[in-house]
């Protein structure tokens, strides 16, 4: 799991009174079948046969404990028309569409997804942290 660049600068400058930070009302989780980097580079989400990110309220996280966050309700794409490519990433933004990037954690394994497969990242699966 790799917080943003964005999300870090937004956390700090909030930490030392610099600026205010507002949560986003949900964080919408999307995929990316390569590996983001911190800048919020390198993102590949599909587009197309039915894909769409997920929107995810604060509701369905768990508190977080030692620093860590897990969701807590499954989180499911719409079932895919057509090919998507190998999710090998989760994605997280604070828009449905564009918006900045927030964090990613790796699949493990990664996972096709063609026509008529619906992926679910089960409970406890996606997680946010800070260290």
């Amino acid at each position: 799991m790799a917080n943003s660049t964005y999300l870090d600068n937004a956390l700090v400058n909030a930490m030392v009174g610099k600026t205010t930070f507002t949560a986003p009302a949900n964080v919408y989780i999307g995929l990316s079948t390569t590996a983001p980097t911190t800048a919020g580079g390198n993102i590949t989400e599909p587009v197309g046969n039915g894909y769409a990110r997920v929107p995810v309220p604060g509701s369905s996280w768990n508190s977080a404990s030692n620093g860590t966050a897990t969701n807590s309700a499954a989180i499911t794409f719409p079932t895919a028309t057509g090919s998507w490519g190998t999710a090998s990433h989760i994605v997280a933004w604070d828009s449905a569409s564009s918006g900045n990037y927030l964090w990613s954690s790796a699949i493990s394994g990664g996972q096709a997804v063609v026509a008529n497969v619906t992926v679910v990242i089960p409970v406890g699966s996606a997680s946010v942290s800070m260290s």
